[in-house]
């Protein structure tokens, strides 16, 4: 693989990382929110049934008329924040503790009425006191039961949330950091396949510009694949070839006049008749001897 493309992968990942851990952030402060909107939810059904419970012991306590407004008022906002929780909470035990605490609800806006219908009736004489004390023990014992089952389930309801909540934190961080160690080993094995690539390769350039520099322009680079590296040794092995050319035609340039002289001289030395016949050969020959010695030369260089 070239080794920009590698290069590529690796900006490539770096682009997916950031993505994914954007994608990743955006999920996590969704469902953050979420959690934090039922948590607060909840938070708010504890405390208001705290304060109902607060307005009806006031109202028992002294039948005051704006302590049972309170309370009605109360009851309404408990309600909304009921179905409020029902549209927001979307697990089944969260559901199933809503729906809970509505049916406890219901029967207790049913009963709250009784009790002050049962004491205005006993004032108007309509009703004996022992039968109306009687009664209204009755009811407050069915109240104080549904105060105590809704204390549990508002807990309940909070603590879930709570729960929920620190949920999506510890996911939200556990898929960041997992993306980034998965994004930076992808990353970091890449770039160690790079950097070993490019390093054996370059000794491998390195030992081969050596060697024909000292001379040596038979010497061929041998590098496979298809990188820029293996493009390059192809260039630098078609460069050593045309430059051997150029030398063995250098040091044939140099070589011939000499081969010429040797033969001239020979011939000088064979006698006037010898000298005769040569001499209208040597104007023939100069280039069928040029190109034999350039055939034997090439042949002793290969």
């Amino acid at each position: 693989m070239e080794v920009k493309k590698r290069l590529q992968i690796n900006v490539a990942v770096s682009v997916i990382a950031g993505f994914l851990i954007v994608l990743i952030g955006f999920l996590a402060l969704t469902r953050v929110n979420s959690a934090m909107k039922e948590s607060e939810i909840a938070n708010e059904i504890v405390n208001s049934a705290f304060e109902r419970n607060t307005f009806r012991y006031d109202y028992l306590r002294t039948s005051n008329e704006r302590a049972k407004a309170q309370w009605l008022a109360k009851s309404e906002q408990f309600s909304r924040l009921l179905k409020s929780a029902s549209d927001t909470f979307k697990y089944v035990d969260h559901k199933r503790t809503i729906d809970e605490l509505i049916e406890d609800h219901e029967a207790t806006v049913k009963l709250f009425p009784e009790v002050v219908q049962n004491r205005e009736n006993t004032r108007a004489g309509a009703v004996p006191a022992a039968l109306s004390e009687e009664t209204e023990n009755r009811l407050v014992t069915q109240l104080n039961m549904r105060a105590y089952d809704r204390v549990i389930q508002t807990r309940q309801l909070r603590e879930s949330a709570r729960e929920h909540l620190f949920a999506a934190l510890r996911m939200a961080v556990w898929s960041i950091f997992f993306v980034i160690a998965v994004m930076t080993a992808a990353a970091t094995i890449n770039s160690w396949t790079i950097g070993r690539t490019i390093i054996s390769r370059i000794r491998l350039l390195r030992g081969g510009a050596s060697i024909i520099g000292e001379g040596n322009l038979g010497h061929r680079i041998e590098i496979e694949g298809n990188d820029e590296f293996a493009d390059l040794s192809k260039e630098f092995n078609a460069m050593t070839v045309k430059l051997r050319g150029s030398y063995l035609d250098l040091e044939m340039d140099n070589h011939l006049p000499r081969c010429l002289g040797e033969r001239d001289h020979r011939a000088q030395a064979g006698g006037g008749s010898a000298a005769g016949a040569a001499k209208p050969s040597r104007t023939r020959e100069p280039g069928g001897a040029n190109r034999q010695l350039r055939i034997r030369y090439s042949g002793e260089r290969k």
